[in-house]
């Protein structure tokens, strides 16, 4: 089969910040679903999560290019000690670089609160411009600590796989697990974990709309259990607020979901200010 380069995008939407996005150009953007994306670039996303209406976990702000790249991650929480009771400030910031010439990322940097490094991620592509390696590195040392490699293959009609080989070097001991990726016109559709054997264990299946916006995410088959998403959207068509519900079989083997999670995210756009008007995708 062909070896290819082809886009294995895990994101909640195609309108929206994409997580992981291996295209042969990589690069880690915002992307504007309205006409006249060009002039209608956005500038940060500030994004929190609650559950019971308690916020949970981080909050995270994002500033982007007017080209709608990613340049820096700032992660932010306000947490009680679990030992000494006192609130304590806990933050992260990430800058990300990309080459000039082709606009793929190759490196991102990362830094504690007291301005020491934490990591730094760089990525390497192969002479068709795809994704073939990111490398981990910690802490001031740059110990290497992660190595991920990337193998495409060409499916036909518009389908494709993608292998992920991550080793984790722990002390003189390199632990390797292995995913493949399954991906149809450019999203990503099936996440399969292999065992040392090369065979299929647990997957992860993504479903989406016609908007491009992922609704649901089911786990099997150690666990089985869904996640499923609606969503609220600014009149650029960005998602301003995503509800998420849990969904597992009760004692009667009859599938049940409830509410987990509700995502905000406040967007300001650099032709205006924030696109806060809202409507029900």
């Amino acid at each position: 089969m062909r070896i290819i380069c082809v886009a294995a995008i895990l994101a909640f939407c195609s309108v929206g910040i994409t997580a992981l996005d291996l295209q042969c150009s990589l690069q880690y953007r915002f992307e504007d679903s309205s006409e006249n994306s060009n002039i209608k670039k956005v500038s940060s996303v500030l994004t929190m999560s609650y559950r019971e209406g308690e916020l949970l976990g981080y909050t995270f702000l994002e500033r982007f290019d007017s080209r709608g790249r990613l340049l820096e991650k700032i992660r932010h929480s306000a947490q009680i000690g679990i030992h000494t009771g006192v609130m304590g400030r806990l933050s992260k910031k990430v800058y990300y670089r990309y080459n000039n010439s082709s606009g793929s990322l190759i490196e991102s940097q990362s830094f504690h609160a007291d301005g020491n490094q934490s990591t730094l991620v760089k990525y390497s592509y192969g002479p068709n411009g795809c994704l073939t390696r990111k490398v981990v590195l910690s802490g001031k040392a740059e110990k290497l600590v992660n190595q991920i490699d990337y193998a495409y293959i060409d499916l036909g009609d518009k389908k494709s796989e993608v292998i992920v080989t991550r080793k984790t070097f722990i002390g003189a001991r390199t632990v390797t697990s292995k995913r493949k990726r399954y991906v149809s016109n450019g999203r990503q559709i099936k996440e399969t974990k292999l065992n040392d054997a090369g065979k299929a264990e647990n997957s992860i299946s993504f479903e989406y709309d016609g908007k491009g916006f992922l609704v649901k995410r089911t786990n099997c088959c150690e666990f089985n259990y869904t996640h499923e998403y609606e969503y609220v959207v600014d009149t650029r068509g960005n998602w301003i607020e995503r509800i998420e519900y849990y969904g597992r079989k009760n004692n009667a083997g009859e599938w049940e979901k409830t509410e987990s999670l509700r995502t905000y995210r406040v967007i300001t756009y650099y032709d205006e200010g924030s696109g806060t008007d809202k409507k029900r995708n």
